[in-house]
């Protein structure tokens, strides 16, 4: 069922309280953050943003980069849907700079259109033509093709 978000987030929270059970940290913070990506799409940024903050706090404990940039991705995007451009361009800057430093391709190709977005929303047509240049090229790189769009 597509839109059924109810149903998604008690199949979230039932998965977070098992990784709770099993002692399963890392996972129960990709849930947390699957819970704030779930509140953005149906607009409730307040909810996203402490979901999505308690996540990243859980991937920081776990030294895990990956999740750590996609975290920063996921609160530029909020951020940035939410009218807060300058803390939008601070957590995908540093989702940037992480991406790099890990040399997390996909990442980069995800982060560059984020901030491409933000820039666009903005009247930035020269930065954002940049960025999403940036975005397609990693793409290519990646035989990603579907993110041409």
């Amino acid at each position: 069922k597509m839109g059924n978000y109810n149903e998604a987030l008690d199949y979230l929270l039932k998965s977070m309280s098992y990784y709770d059970k099993i002692n399963q940290d890392l996972l129960r913070s990709k849930t947390i953050s699957n819970i704030g990506l779930l509140y953005m799409e149906i607009n409730n940024y307040e909810k996203a943003k402490t979901h999505l903050q308690q996540a990243l706090e859980g991937y920081k404990k776990h030294s895990d980069s990956v999740a750590i940039a996609n975290a920063y991705t996921n609160l530029g995007i909020l951020f940035s849907k939410t009218g807060q451009t300058d803390s939008a361009f601070i957590y995908l800057d540093k989702a940037i700079d992480l991406n790099y430093r890990i040399k997390n391709q996909y990442g980069l190709c995800v982060v560059f259109a984020g901030k491409a977005d933000v820039f666009n929303k903005i009247g930035e047509a020269a930065n954002a033509i940049d960025y999403y240049t940036k975005s397609l090229d990693v793409a290519e790189e990646l035989n990603h093709y579907f993110q041409k769009t």
